[in-house]
C-alpha cells in the first residue's frame, strides 16, 4: 500500500501501542532476527543513520496525520484507512538497490493506571488491569537495497491487581452465568460468553503481576515494485474510525501473518486503488478452556480502498476477515483463500439453542467510507458491517439490517495553518448491539462464535472495537490545538455486553433496567518535552450494574455502581 505521508509539521511525533506473539511468528521473525543479528559491516557499508519513532495507529502521530488531511495534506486518504506502523514509518521514501540506511527507534513509553477495574481500549497487546501498567518500546529499523527489517521489541508489565467479579452488597446473590469446568478457564474465563455465544474474552488475566517480552511492532519487507510482501506481528487499523474499528484494530496483539500489500497506490482512470491481503495465526489466551487441540486459528483477511478520480477526497472502502479452527500452526499459511469462502450461517439458531458445533468458519465484512473537506476542515465518515454475508439479493433487500453494526463520525477542525492555534470537535457513534430483526430470525453476536468457539480474538482481547461484543460506544471531544501542544475534555459512553442483557433470563422486574454502562467525562492535553511528547488523559468514570449486579430493580439497595479513575501518559520521540 501507499506509506501514509509524515512530511507535515508534528505529523510523526507521536505513538504507542504494543502486541504478543505466537510460536509460529517466532519462526517467522527469525528470518528478521537472522539479518539483523550479523555484523553491521557485513549487512551495510556506511550506512545513513538516523533516529525516528514508530507511528501507532492510535497515537497522538497518527491523529496529527489525521488533522493535517484536514489542512489540505490529502495525498494518503487512503492509505491512512488500512495503516500500520510500518506504512508510515516507511514514508513516502523509494527503495532502490544501491542504498542502504539505518534508523534508529527511539522507546516510546506508555503507562495507564486504573483505581478500581481494568479498563484498556486501544492498547495493543497490554492489558490495563487494576493498578499500574505500563509498555515500552524501541529499536532499529534497517533498509537495504528492497529488504526492509523493522525489529521493535516490547516489554510489558502489569500489577493486575486484585478487583471482584462480583460483589456482594446487603446480603444480595447476584446472578452469574453458568460455564461448565473445561471452560471455565481456571476461574477467569468469561461466563457470560461460555455459551451459545462463545468467546475468549477473560475478565481477569491471571492473578499475579504480568510482564511480557515480545516481537512488538518487528517485521521484514520485500518491496518488489508495485507489490510489498512481509512477515510481521505489527498492529494495524482498517477504517475510518478515530475511537474503534469494527473488523481491524489495534485493540489486541498484532496478528502475525504472512502479508502482501500495494507498494504505492494503483492508479487507473477510475482513480486510485490501495489493498492489503493477509493470511496469519489467532492464539487462544491462557484462561478459556482445558483443551490443547485448539488452542490456534488461522484468519484470513483483506481490505481495498478506493479513491475515485472524479472526487479524490472521498475514500471507499471494502474489508473481509474469515477467521477458522486449525489443528495447529501448520495448515495457517495456506489459507489465503479463505478470504473468499462461503461461511454460511453459524449463528442460525434461537438464542434457547445452547449448543456449540465447534469445527469450521465464520467471517465478519465491512463497508467503510471517509469524505474529507479540507476547504472547510470537515471530515464525516461510516464503517457498516455484518456478521452474515446476505444469502441473496432478495435476502438484503428485505432484511438489509440482519446482523449489522455500524460506525458513524465526525471531525472539525476550525481552518487555518496546521501549526497555528486552533480547535477542533470529534464526535462517534459506534453499536454492535444485535440487531432488531432478531424478532424475525436467531442473529449472532459480533467477535463470538458457535464454530470457532474462540470468537474472533487474539490471545483474549477483541481484534476489533474496543468495547467487545454486543456493545455501542459513543465519544465526543472538544480540543483546543497549537504547534506545541493540545488540551482539551472528552466524554465517552460504553454500554457493556448489551446482548447478554438481551438474551439472557432475567427476573421481569429486572428486563428494562439492568445495563451495564460506563460514564467517563475525562480530560486530556499534550506538551512538547524535551526531544518527545508528552501527553495524558484522565476520565472519571462510573460503570453502573457492573457485570449486570443488580437485582433489586431500578433504584434498588442491590445495585453495584463502581466509580473508577484512569489515567494513560504516553511519552514518544519526535520524528
Amino acid at each position: 500500500m501507499r506509506r501514509v505521508s509524515h512530511r507535515s509539521a508534528q505529523s510523526t511525533r507521536y505513538e504507542q501501542g504494543a502486541q504478543l506473539s505466537t510460536p509460529w511468528m517466532a519462526l517467522m521473525l527469525s528470518l528478521t532476527f537472522g539479518v539483523t543479528a550479523l555484523p553491521l559491516s557485513a549487512q551495510i557499508a556506511r550506512p545513513q543513520r538516523q533516529i525516528g519513532p514508530i507511528t501507532y495507529p492510535t497515537s497522538d502521530a497518527s491523529d496529527r496525520i489525521r488533522l493535517s488531511q484536514l489542512t489540505g495534506d490529502t495525498a494518503h486518504l487512503g492509505a491512512y484507512l488500512v495503516r500500520s506502523p510500518s506504512t508510515i514509518l516507511f514514508g513516502d521514501s523509494t527503495l532502490v538497490p544501491a542504498r542502504r540506511s539505518l534508523k534508529w527507534l527511539a522507546p516510546d513509553v506508555h503507562m495507564t493506571v486504573n483505581s478500581a477495574i481494568p479498563l484498556s481500549l486501544n492498547e495493543g497487546g497490554m492489558w490495563a488491569g487494576r493498578g499500574v501498567s505500563t509498555r515500552l518500546t524501541g529499536g532499529a529499523e534497517l533498509s537495504t537495497g528492497r529488504l526492509r527489517v523493522v525489529v521493535a521489541p516490547e516489554f510489558w508489565t502489569a500489577i493486575n491487581a486484585r478487583f471482584d467479579q462480583i460483589s456482594r452488597k446487603n446480603g444480595y446473590y447476584y446472578y452469574l452465568a453458568y460455564a461448565p469446568q473445561s471452560r471455565d478457564g481456571g476461574g477467569f474465563a468469561n461466563r457470560w460468553y461460555a455459551q451459545p455465544y462463545s468467546a475468549d474474552l477473560p475478565w481477569r488475566f491471571s492473578s499475579s503481576p504480568m510482564g511480557r517480552l515480545i516481537p512488538g511492532q518487528s517485521g521484514i519487507w520485500y518491496d518488489s515494485g508495485p507489490i510489498e510482501f512481509g512477515a510481521t506481528s505489527e498492529n494495524m487499523w482498517w477504517g475510518p474510525g478515530i475511537r474503534n474499528a469494527i473488523i481491524m484494530s489495534d485493540n489486541a496483539a498484532g496478528i502475525p501473518r504472512l502479508e502482501m500489500r500495494t507498494a504505492r497506490p494503483f492508479k487507473t482512470r477510475a482513480g486510485s486503488f490501495e489493498a492489503h491481503w493477509f493470511v496469519g495465526a489467532l492464539s487462544e489466551s491462557q484462561f478459556f478452556d482445558t483443551t490443547k487441540a485448539n488452542d490456534v486459528r488461522s484468519i484470513a483477511a483483506a481490505a481495498v480502498t478506493w479513491q475515485p478520480a472524479f472526487q479524490p477526497t472521498l475514500t471507499l472502502g471494502v474489508t473481509r476477515a474469515v477467521y477458522a479452527t486449525s489443528s495447529g500452526y501448520g495448515p495457517v499459511p495456506f489459507r489465503w483463500f479463505d478470504v473468499f469462502a462461503n461461511t454460511g450461517s453459524p449463528a442460525n439458531h434461537l438464542p434457547s439453542d445452547s449448543s456449540l458445533t465447534p469445527g469450521g468458519r465464520d467471517q465478519l465484512f465491512s463497508l467503510f467510507a471517509r469524505w474529507v473537506f479540507p476547504d472547510d476542515g470537515f471530515e464525516a465518515y461510516t464503517e457498516w458491517a455484518r456478521q452474515e454475508l446476505p444469502a441473496s439479493l432478495h435476502d438484503f433487500i428485505v432484511d438489509p439490517t440482519h446482523s449489522h453494526g455500524y460506525t458513524l463520525g465526525l471531525q472539525y477542525r476550525r481552518p487555518g495553518p496546521i501549526d497555528k492555534p486552533t480547535f477542533r470537535i470529534q464526535g462517534e457513534v459506534t453499536t454492535l448491539e444485535q440487531s432488531g430483526d432478531f424478532k424475525n430470525r436467531p442473529v449472532g453476536v459480533f467477535y463470538t462464535s458457535r464454530r470457532v468457539i474462540q470468537g474472533y480474538t487474539q490471545l483474549g482481547l477483541p481484534i476489533g472495537a474496543s468495547f467487545g461484543p454486543g456493545g455501542s460506544s459513543q465519544w465526543l471531544a472538544v480540543d483546543r490545538i497549537w504547534s506545541g501542544g493540545a488540551i482539551g475534555v472528552t466524554f465517552n459512553r460504553i454500554r457493556w455486553n448489551e446482548d447478554v442483557r438481551s438474551t439472557f433470563t432475567w427476573p421481569a422486574y429486572l428486563g428494562y433496567c439492568n445495563h451495564d454502562v460506563s460514564i467517563m467525562p475525562g480530560v486530556r492535553a499534550g506538551h512538547n518535552v524535551g526531544g518527545g511528547y508528552l501527553s495524558g488523559t484522565v476520565s472519571f468514570g462510573d460503570r453502573l450494574n457492573y457485570n449486570f449486579q443488580n437485582i433489586s430493580g431500578c433504584n434498588g439497595p442491590a445495585m453495584v455502581d463502581v466509580h473508577n479513575t484512569s489515567v494513560s501518559i504516553s511519552y514518544s520521540p519526535f520524528k
